[in-house]
């Protein structure tokens, strides 16, 4: 029996038996055991109609298409083999055929300075937008708005230097963050972009205007501010000492309203994972960057349109410091929204309504 057909057998075996595996009695939620039981499939691939059905009820146990496609390539890890591609292709098609998942929402790849920088490319023919995502998070915060983008622009979305896979510490200086971001469009063949950023990505989103003038049409800079405060380092340093299970809750806390925390909304089961899956060493060369932010008098040299967008309720970056960026950049003007601090993870469709006209302004 080839290594193929042994692996399907075990497939199928798994989805029979699961009732009575372990992980079923370890007091887990269904939607945990369903995403347990996927990878598990996945890894050992499972059958075509196996595959199928598991993502359907996966999906109708309340995880998002993201979650599906991010715990299916975690269980397949670095695997590139025909089998894996066949199991990540059908868990692919199911979700399009389920909930109409766009084909580019997948991760791809393209080399940066001799790394691979997972990102999002929806392709197409229209004007280019760049979204750079907020502190340890990845370019998978900006599915939800790049779907509502993608038809009239092409949307692009790195992860940013510091949060790829593997060892890859945030330099001290966001600068360098920007320069690699502009290397990022260059290994895609792109010149000029509408630039965004959300919270540490607006502040990366900056360094780019002043870096490249010439290559961007707009700027919009969403929940972030025009230079680092101490209690950013303060974060780092509560990290060292107290350990990183202790950041958990005053993050979530600082990034979603109680609501979304009590109800375990996508947006927060994702910016959960993502933090959890950080390391010391990253979070804190993160804050520490973002705490030494400082463009000082260039932002008054940024001469593209610029659009400063903020949360009413948002705790860490709230309206008054939203105004304050604006002041500092000619010609700048605010709009806010009802919501928290990732209202581009809790909000995608009034997010994308307010980068539209963003966008329009240049």
């Amino acid at each position: 029996m080839s290594h193929g057909a042994k692996s399907g057998v075990l497939g199928d075996y798994l989805a029979k038996c699961s009732d009575q595996l372990v992980f079923e009695q370890l007091g887990l939620t269904r939607l945990e055991r369903q995403l347990i039981m996927l990878a598990a499939l996945a890894a050992s691939g499972g059958t075509e109609a196996i595959l199928i059905s598991h993502t359907r009820n996966t999906l109708a146990a309340g995880a998002t298409p993201d979650e599906i496609i991010s715990v299916a390539e975690h269980a397949l890890a670095n695997n590139r083999s025909p089998q894996s591609i066949t199991v990540l292709k059908t868990i692919h098609k199911s979700l399009a055929d389920a909930v109409d998942w766009p084909a580019w929402a997948t991760s791809k790849g393209v080399e940066v300075e001799g790394k691979q920088v997972p990102h999002l490319d929806s392709g197409g023919d229209g004007p280019v937008v760049l979204l750079c995502h907020a502190a340890t998070l990845d370019h998978r915060m900006w599915i939800e708005v790049a779907c509502r983008l993608a038809p009239r622009f092409r949307v692009l979305a790195p992860d940013l230097l510091g949060h790829m896979p593997g060892i890859d510490v945030p330099p001290a200086n966001l600068a360098q963050v920007a320069r690699h971001v502009l290397r990022f469009l260059d290994a895609k063949g792109v010149d000029k972009v509408h630039v965004a950023g959300s919270s540490m990505g607006g502040a990366v989103a900056q360094y780019v205007a002043i870096q490249a003038s010439e290559r961007v049409r707009t700027l919009s800079l969403m929940a972030t501010l025009a230079k680092g405060v101490p209690p950013l380092a303060e974060r780092a340093d509560a990290a060292e000492s107290e350990g990183m299970s202790a950041q958990m809750v005053p993050t979530l806390t600082r990034w979603f309203e109680i609501n979304d925390i009590a109800l375990n909304s996508p947006a927060v089961r994702y910016a959960r994972g993502r933090i959890e899956k950080t390391s010391l060493e990253r979070w804190t060369a993160v804050w520490r960057s973002l705490a030494a932010h400082d463009p000082g008098s260039e932002l008054a040299c940024i001469s593209c349109p610029v659009t400063c967008i903020g949360g009413k309720t948002d705790n860490s970056c709230p309206p008054p410091v939203i105004g304050a960026l604006a002041a500092a950049i000619p010609g700048a003007i605010t709009e806010f929204l009802d919501g928290p601090h990732l209202f581009a993870l809790t909000d995608p469709n009034v997010t994308a309504d307010i980068l539209r006209r963003a966008f329009d302004r240049g």
